[in-house]
């Protein structure tokens, strides 16, 4: 893991969007995928928890519209 290489193609889908929502200060605690766009829900202050949508925008996970 600290490498950072996975040798699933989805082990490493699941990494990037939990790499990306962590450095913008969230906790994952779900994740569902669907094709390019992601439910995450997650929190910044336990114990609330919210529901972001992700999209996949060349090669970069980002918050939705």
């Amino acid at each position: 893991l600290e490498s950072g290489e996975f040798s699933q193609p989805l082990a490493s889908y699941y990494a990037s969007a939990v790499e990306a929502l962590d450095a913008m200060g969230y906790q994952v605690f779900e994740l569902t995928f669907d094709g390019s766009t992601a439910l995450a829900v997650v929190s910044q202050q336990a114990p609330d928890l919210v529901e972001i949508d992700l999209e996949l925008v060349d090669g970069q996970w980002q918050i939705g519209n």
